[in-house]
Order: C-alpha cells, then structure tokens, then sequence
C-alpha cells in the first residue's frame, strides 16, 4: 500500500492543547508572584518540546501539566491567560489603528467595547443635557419677563388712571407723569424681552415644534393665533423637558452607571487575569439591568419629590447609583419583601390531641367524662370507689 501524500492527520484539539501550555507556562516563569519549582518547568518544557500528532501518552502528560500550571496561577484563569497573551504578542506585529480594531474575542474586544459604550452614552448625554439647560433657561426667561410685564401694565395702568383724574381736576402732576414714562418704558423692554425669548424659544424647539404648530409666528404685534401658539409651544417645551428628566436621563445615567462599573471589574480582573467569556456575558447582563434600574428609577420617583430631596442627590445621581450598584438595590428590595412578608404573615395555632396511655389490658382510649366532670361508666378499665367496690370485685 503506497505511503499517504498528505502525511499523518493533525487534530486542532492537540494544536490548541500544545499552545495553550505553552501560554501558561510563559505566564507561569514571566510572572513573579507565582513561584514555579525547576521540576516543574522541566517537566512542561519536556511535554511541550513534542511534535503533532501526540500520542496518547503525550496527550496525557501535556493535560496533567495544564492542570498543574492552572493551579500554580490561580486566580489567573487560563483562558484569560492565553488571551491576553496573544493580544500582547500580536500587538507586537500589527499595526496602530489596525491593531485597535482588530476583532479579538475576549480581552481586547471587551476593554474596546466598553470603552465604546461609555463614548456613546456620554455624547448624547452631553448633548442632551446642555439643550435641556439652555431651554430651561429660556423658558424661565419667558416666566420673568411675563411676570415683570405684567406688574408693569397694571402699575401702567393705575398710574395712567390716577392722571386722568388729575387732569379732569386740573392738578399738574409731573412726578406722577415721570412714574408713568418710567414704568411705560419698562414694559415696552419687557415686551420685547418676552418677544425675543419666544423668538428664541421657536429656535430651540423648531425641529420638533413645527410639525406640532404650523402658525407663523414673527415678532412685533402678536396676532392671536400666534400668540396661542407661542402658549402651546411653551407648554409642550415644559412637559417636554419634563418627560427627558423623569425617564430619558435617568435610563441614560443608569446605562453609565452600570457601564462605569463594568470598566471598575475589568481593571480589577485584567490584575488578576481572570477574564474570560462567563464574564463578559455578565457584562451585557449588567448593562441590561442599569438601563432597567435607571428607568425603573425615573417612573417611581419625582424630581420633586420630598423623599428624594432629602436623600441629597437628584433623580440622575440615584439613576446613576442604581446602575453601578445594582446590589445594592436588590438587596433593598429583597429586605423591603422580607419585612412585608413578616408584617402579614399568619400564625397558625394547633390544638393538641392527647390520647389516654396504653393500660395493661392492651386497650387504648379516651377518657370521657359526664354532666358532673366525673368520667363515665363506659370507660376500659372499672373505677374502684371505696370498701364496697372492693368486696364486690372479690365476690
């Protein structure tokens, strides 16, 4: 039978199992916390110095020498061990931008994808955050001004009445005229102040506001439809501003939270190189329950809420708590269920049975007694009353 071309088949299994001790045992001698006794890096040097395919020996000997490296590393998992490695070792031959994006399946894709999820969210957060601030500064611009208008058309109005009577009544007034200009020339600056901020506003919210109110609105005299939309936009842009900081930014802050937790547990675990898949499925997990914990948040707190006030942050701090420790939380929520459950739970009382011992006889009862409290005549064994009962037993 001619000789086989291709050689002896190489199992993959073999392969990986030969480089992963390698890796261990790399990490084993590199590492000087961990101490390696010399036979023991004999002995992995001689397992590894063999060539594929192994024999059954040789696949014995190299997984022994794996189980013996995994626990001389401990806490480092040896997954974790031989990824990092190898991201190290390719660092070496890639690229910068290349060697950033490259695709690797634990290590560098993990730090490269929590370091993008932080980046996302605190983009639109920022964003968000500083529309929602100028906004809020408009709108208590327009609350001001509308407020200060109004105080000056009615003074306006009482100083314009009191000089009217003064001139039915011939009486020159100059210092009342003076008040008059003087509040009349406020509330012109008023006006305007509340025109320009309703100007501003319109800007602010024009990108979703048009579609909602499709009057025109242009400054000077205020027609009164555009005067009703200026109203309708003002109160859209309140409960607008109210809604994003009741649900949107708290499950944003909650997002952050648990993601500024997940780069705290991968700094901690890359020190003790012990991450590995298991970890990194928690990770998404955790991701999951910040944007839970912070919308969960966000609907059954208020931002005017007593209670919150007096914890002494805010509505995004508790959010933002909530998403980085998601423990914390359960282990209140799991103390509130045991405490309801101990208030309403019922006790149940027994009432227990006692039957009469065994009497000599075999027999077994229950005493019964009569109207007088004295036990019946139909008990298992006949009482004995006295001298009578005694001579009648013996007849």
């Amino acid at each position: 039978m001619p000789p086989d071309p291709t050689g002896p088949t190489i199992s993959p299994d073999q392969e990986r199992l030969l480089n992963d001790v390698k890796h261990l045992l790399r990490f084993a001698v590199t590492q000087a916390v961990v101490p390696v006794d010399e036979a023991v890096i004999d002995r992995a040097i001689k397992a590894t110095s063999v060539g594929l395919p192994l024999s059954t020996d040789q696949e014995a000997e190299l997984w022994k020498v794996h189980n013996l490296l995994s626990g001389l590393i401990h806490p480092a998992r040896p997954e974790s061990v031989i990824a990092i490695d190898d991201m190290t070792l390719d660092s070496k031959i890639r690229p910068g931008i290349w060697r950033l994006w490259k695709r690797d399946p634990v290590v560098r894709g993990e730090i490269r994808r929590a370091i993008t999820w932080v980046l996302v969210i605190l983009i639109p957060l920022v964003v968000i955050q500083c529309y929602t601030l100028a906004l809020s500064n408009v709108l208590t611009t327009i609350e001001g001004a509308e407020a200060s208008l109004e105080i000056s058309k009615t003074e306006s109005t009482k100083i314009k009445r009191q000089l009217a009577d003064a001139k039915k009544a011939n009486v020159d007034m100059p210092s009342l005229l003076l008040e008059f200009n003087a509040w009349d020339a406020k509330s012109i600056h008023d006006e305007t102040v509340v025109l320009a901020s309703y100007d501003m506003l319109l800007t602010f919210t024009g990108f979703w506001s048009n579609w909602m109110f499709s009057t025109d609105t242009k400054s000077g005299a205020i027609s009164e439809a555009a005067r009703t939309k200026q109203i309708n936009i003002r109160n859209a842009s309140q409960a607008f501003l109210k809604a994003i900081a009741l649900y949107f930014l708290p499950l944003l802050y909650g997002l952050l939270g648990a993601n500024v937790y997940i780069l705290r547990q991968l700094i901690s675990k890359l020190d003790l190189w012990n991450l590995d898949l298991l970890s990194v499925s928690k990770h998404h997990l955790r991701r999951a329950l910040g944007v839970l914990l912070g919308a969960i948040v966000g609907l059954v707190f208020d931002s005017e809420d007593s209670a919150v006030a007096n914890t002494g942050f805010g509505l995004a701090s508790l959010a933002f708590l909530a998403g980085y420790s998601a423990e914390f939380i359960f282990s209140l929520l799991d103390t509130f269920i045991d405490r309801a459950k101990g208030a309403f739970a019922t006790k149940e009382t027994y009432k227990p049975t006692t039957a009469t011992p065994a009497k000599p006889g075999g027999a077994v009862g229950r005493a019964e007694t009569g109207p007088t409290g004295e036990a019946s005549g139909h008990e298992n064994v006949p009482r004995t009353t006295g001298p009578s009962s005694a001579t009648g037993a013996k007849q």
